[in-house]
């Protein structure tokens, strides 16, 4: 900042009153836009004061930026000049803004009707804050007020038959002649609003455009393939299109080889679309698009019978997405007939099958197995509890070619455990955690220890337990060097509070559970083939589909 800050003060916004005062204080510039052959100067008076920080005027002379902008702060000036003013004792000065310009101030700068603000600025010093117009600028607009659009009123005829228009024409000349003077406009033919005497609106009438004013009151409507009709029809006018006559109006059947967009209704318990197909291997029906290839709704959404494969989907996301409204519906159910077959199947190189639900993600019942699954990381993966009313169990197969289970143990808390040996040295031994085994259980929170020792001793016992390990040592402060095995529990981690959580309290559920456990067989056999062997259901005989699309 200088040592001499300039002071800019407007006498006030510009009103009209001041503006007046004013231009009778001191004379004004006599710029080339004010000639007396201008009906409406195209200039602005302005007055202000410029000072320095003394009060003093800056000299005789001082040059002053203006600009006009659209907003208060920021944007781009809509009307920008710098003129040199001359200042009186006090340091005030006067201005005719558009001065420096042959044609004034653009009468486009006002004619939006909206706001208009004044930013002036002293020559070396910031400008100051921006000042907002008032009426009379606005005035200026006065100067286009016998034009329409700019143009005179001879450039405009109204509508009508040629009397009217010839009339209206010498109307028209009269009241451009200096000494006519237009007294009434009134309403031309399709339109609604005059007579005008003072001021008002033409506005085009309901239904007062006709076909006959317009210049092509007509459209083509061609057939495209497969459709016959169409021609030329009048605005207003409608035509009707119809199947061509080489298609079938009964069955909708195309004879040619051109794959058919069809969209059926039928309320006699047929299909609304149907698709057959006769020879090869091409799809009955076949959809593409950005979101449903095939949409359906209804008892069936989407119902197929076919000897392979009844409905075959390939998705980037989802191959077969189905969703139940019904609060006991299914979302997608496959059934089978033949023992050896899967209800439904599929495959993929994430989820083979992915299921969402409120209750239920994925059902599965079967003489067999509910859900098989089969993958190199996991057979059957869920992101939630796994739940069962019977026995969680593992299947071995043992030397003598027996199968047999192996069953889980099950906890009211959620366990991990770890198995391990140590061996004392001098009555102590010190026993550190499996890093990796106390990432997924909590050793920070209290865990257990069973210690079973290898050889004679007085006893043992855990001395001290932390996060990464334990201490072990022998009664009686014996120090012996035996070896022992010990067993470790710990909570999971993330599941510590979790015990014996209540699912549901209904009697309808318990019975239910009850009864599963009740009817599970006591002795299970797998499922076998013709010859009695036993065979893996994804090698069973028209199961696993084929990986190529259906043939287009």
């Amino acid at each position: 900042m200088t040592s001499k800050k300039l002071i800019f003060a407007l006498a006030s916004v510009l009103a009209l009153p001041l503006i007046g005062s004013a231009q009778e204080a001191a004379p004004q510039p006599q710029p080339s836009a004010a000639t007396a052959s201008t009906a409406v100067p195209a200039l602005v008076p302005y007055s202000g004061i410029a000072i320095d920080a003394q009060g003093k005027p800056l000299g005789e002379t001082v040059s002053v930026t203006f600009q006009i902008f659209k907003d208060e702060q920021g944007g781009e000036p809509l009307f920008a000049e710098t003129q040199t003013l001359n200042l009186d004792r006090l340091g005030r000065y006067k201005a005719q803004l558009g001065a420096t310009y042959a044609s004034g101030i653009s009468l486009e700068t006002f004619q939006s009707g909206e706001a208009r603000w004044l930013e002036v600025q002293i020559a070396g010093q910031a400008p100051k804050p921006r000042t907002l117009l008032t009426s009379v600028p606005y005035a200026l607009k006065a100067g286009d007020a016998t034009t329409l659009g700019g143009l005179p009123v001879s450039a405009f005829a109204l509508a009508g038959d040629d009397a009217s228009r010839a009339a209206t024409s010498q109307s028209v000349q009269n009241a451009t002649s200096t000494t006519g003077t237009v007294t009434s406009v009134g309403s031309g033919a399709g339109l609604t609003g005059g007579p005008i005497t003072k001021s008002g609106t033409l506005s085009i009438a309901k239904g007062g455009v006709t076909n006959a004013m317009l210049h092509t009151p007509t459209l083509t409507i061609n057939a495209g393939t497969g459709l016959a009709g169409g021609g030329s029809v009048s605005l207003g006018e409608s035509t009707t299109l119809s199947l061509d006559p080489n298609i079938s109006g009964t069955t909708g059947r195309f004879s040619g080889a051109t794959a058919p967009v069809l969209s059926g209704d039928n309320t006699n318990g047929a299909s609304g679309q149907l698709g057959t197909t006769v020879g090869g291997d091409p799809a009955g029906v076949w959809g593409s698009s950005s979101y449903y290839g095939v949409y359906g709704a209804g008892v069936f959404g989407v119902y197929a019978n076919a000897s392979n494969i009844g409905v075959w989907a390939s998705g980037n996301t989802a191959g077969v997405s189905a969703i139940s409204n019904s609060s006991g519906g299914w979302g997608q159910i496959g059934t089978t007939i033949n023992g050896y077959a899967t209800g439904v199947y599929g495959t993929s190189v994430t989820y083979g099958v992915f299921g969402f639900g409120n209750t239920y993600g994925v059902v599965g019942e079967s003489n067999y197995a509910g859900v098989y699954g089969k993958g190199p990381n996991y057979g059957v993966y869920s992101d939630g509890p796994v739940g069962t009313a019977s026995t969680s169990a593992a299947v071995a197969a043992l030397p003598d070619d027996r199968v047999v289970e192996l069953y889980s143990m099950a906890s009211p808390e959620n366990w991990f455990e770890d198995f391990g040996s140590g061996s004392l040295k001098a009555g102590v031994a010190e026993i550190r955690l499996d890093p990796t085994f106390t990432q997924a259980a909590n050793s920070e929170s209290d865990y257990h220890v069973f210690i079973t020792p290898n050889g004679d001793c007085e006893g043992l016992y855990v001395a001290t337990k932390t996060a990464t390990g334990f201490e072990v040592r022998e009664l009686r402060s014996g120090n012996s060097n035996v070896s022992f095995d010990f067993r470790i529990v710990a909570k999971r981690r993330g599941f510590e509070a979790l015990r014996m959580e209540e699912l549901r309290h209904d009697a309808k559920t318990a019975q239910l559970i009850r009864d599963q456990a009740k009817t599970r067989p006591a002795q299970r056999t797998l499922i076998l083939d013709q010859q009695g062997q036993p065979k893996d259901p994804l090698n069973m005989p028209g199961v696993k589909p084929s990986n190529a699309a259906p043939a287009m």
